[in-house]
């Protein structure tokens, strides 16, 4: 996914849909957005991220997305149902090639920021929230 061009427009406010249906408003300092959708394997749907400024100016991006059927709560790499320092290091881990067995389920859960590369930025903003930061 390439970022909405933020450069032409600056952000007021974030509407977050999918298939039509609006799932989230958010304030333009919002920087994520995490939700569910109820979809089987197999299905689809168009997410839409739209920026929209005060002065009425909008930015969209839409991505279609076909659902795997692997369930998986975000960050939390571990899979033990809590957000934590652990699953921070696990991410970490996955960053530099340290941590065996990574699973499909594992790997989105530590993509903290949904680019398809497991980084060490993934791991900080699991850290930050586990911390509560975010």
């Amino acid at each position: 996914m390439s970022p909405i061009p933020f450069e032409t427009i600056r952000p007021d406010g974030f509407i977050i849909r999918a298939d039509g249906e609006t799932l989230a408003e958010l304030d333009g300092e919002a920087r994520e957005y995490s939700g569910a959708l109820a979809r089987e394997a197999g299905e689809s749907a168009r997410i839409c991220v739209v920026a929209v400024s005060g002065a009425g100016t909008a930015v969209s991006e839409n991505h279609d997305v076909v659902f795997s059927g692997v369930s998986f709560a975000a960050l939390d790499v571990n899979d033990d149902g809590e957000v934590d320092v652990s699953d921070a290091l696990a991410a970490l881990r996955i960053s530099v090639g340290l941590y065996e067995g990574v699973t499909a389920k594992r790997f989105f859960a530590a993509d903290a920021d949904c680019d398809g590369v497991i980084t060490v930025s993934d791991a900080l903003r699991i850290l930050r929230r586990a911390a509560g930061l975010v």
